[in-house]
């Protein structure tokens, strides 16, 4: 029988391996001021960061605190591997990090691999996989309700996108918007997105906030075709621009009408007190869609 229980691949080293620590952290991000005050109505989609949370713990806690989250998050993140299906879906049972167990919703994960919009039940493109690991304490710690000190955990639903054609993500994105919508109207607890990205990779500082510009311009006016045509136009490292193109269709179809720009930084900024330079650098972005 599948091992549907994936276990953390990156504990104590992108974020501590200790329950205790990593929730004192992620809470202290979450708790990080943005300065952007965004209307008091679900957050469609939210992008955040996956690298270390002392390189970008501070940008995923500053937008993930000011989102407003449902209970049922479908995660979307790139695949860095190149194992796998190409719209790969976690099917059923639980993800694990140092702060416990996060149920998978398998009736959503099975509706939307009936739907035949190109997702496939497949595993292997999560094993070695990052990106949405490193979301998952940020969930469990914002969505976590306390029931007689027992934490009632979030469901998920996580999917690794792999660099594949526009129209594919096209038709995934809306036909996923599409099943949303029908799932919503259906169940008492809706459904939010929540897209894993880094910006530019290792370019100067001056570069990534140029080249980021570019792309996070497109996000901010909801424009799938107008990301995928400027990343590869201008060829911008935005290792998860593939989850956020077809995470932007599926908003759009969800009624989408606003983009927030919720913070940006780079590795070169938050991590210079450990050595990192503004030569090179990473970019990150925090963007909320309602």
């Amino acid at each position: 029988m599948q091992n549907l229980s994936r276990k953390p691949i990156v504990s104590g080293r992108f974020y501590p391996d200790n329950a205790q620590e990593l929730g004192g952290v992620v809470k202290r991000f979450l708790e990080v001021k943005s300065g952007v005050v965004i209307p008091e109505k679900p957050s469609l989609m939210t992008i955040i960061p996956h690298a270390g949370y002392l390189f970008s713990g501070v940008v995923a806690g500053a937008t993930l605190g000011t989102a407003h989250l449902e209970k049922n998050c479908i995660l979307l993140g790139p695949n860095h591997t190149g194992r796998g299906e190409a719209l790969s879906v976690w099917p059923g049972g639980e993800w694990l990090s140092p702060l416990g167990a996060v149920p998978v919703n398998s009736s959503l994960a099975k509706a939307i691999i009936d739907a035949k919009l190109g997702f496939v039940a497949d595993t292997e493109a999560h094993l070695g996989e990052h990106s949405l690991e490193v979301t998952l304490p940020f969930i469990q710690e914002k969505l976590c309700i306390q029931d007689k000190g027992i934490c009632i955990p979030p469901h998920i639903v996580p999917i690794c996108v792999a660099s594949v054609d526009f129209e594919t993500l096209k038709k995934a994105g809306q036909g996923l918007g599409k099943l949303i919508k029908k799932y919503n109207a259906q169940h008492s607890s809706p459904v939010s997105l929540i897209v894993s990205s880094d910006m530019s990779h290792y370019v100067s500082a001056k570069e990534a906030s140029r080249l980021d510009s570019l792309a996070l311009n497109e996000v901010l006016s909801l424009d799938p075709k107008g990301l995928f045509d400027v990343v590869n136009r201008e060829k911008i490292s935005m290792c998860g621009v593939a989850p956020a193109v077809l995470g932007l269709f599926a908003a759009l179809e969800l009624g989408a009408s606003k983009a927030y720009k919720v913070a940006y930084t780079n590795s070169g900024e938050t991590g210079s007190s450990f050595g990192a330079t503004m030569d090179s650098v990473v970019g990150y972005a925090g963007i909320i869609v309602q």
